[in-house]
């Protein structure tokens, strides 16, 4: 789930952001899932990872992407699908769609 947050009148839209991706590290952390660890993407990043899958959370500027992924190797594929998904949307954010 890629969340890009929007400016409404008298807020940040990397503010809401900011409060998007510390909600969800709160809830992912409240559930235990897995071992929580930091990772060098974006401006705010973490990710969780348990046999077989794993979670990855960032945020960089307004756009928040929030992903899991399951299945073999899941685990260790997750950062780098998880930059790529971030790029892209990052592309798309600024071109505004």
């Amino acid at each position: 789930m890629v969340t890009i947050g929007q400016a409404e009148a008298g807020q940040s839209a990397v503010q809401e952001a900011v409060m998007t991706f510390r909600n969800a590290d709160t809830i992912s952390g409240e559930h235990g899932w897995g071992r929580r660890s930091t990772l060098d993407l974006g401006q705010e990043a973490a990710w969780w990872r348990w046999d077989g899958g794993g979670q990855v959370l960032v945020r960089q500027a307004n756009v928040v992407l929030n992903m899991d992924m399951h299945g073999p190797g899941a685990d260790t594929r997750l950062p780098a699908f998880a930059e790529e998904v971030l790029h892209r949307a990052l592309t798309g954010a600024r071109r505004g769609g």
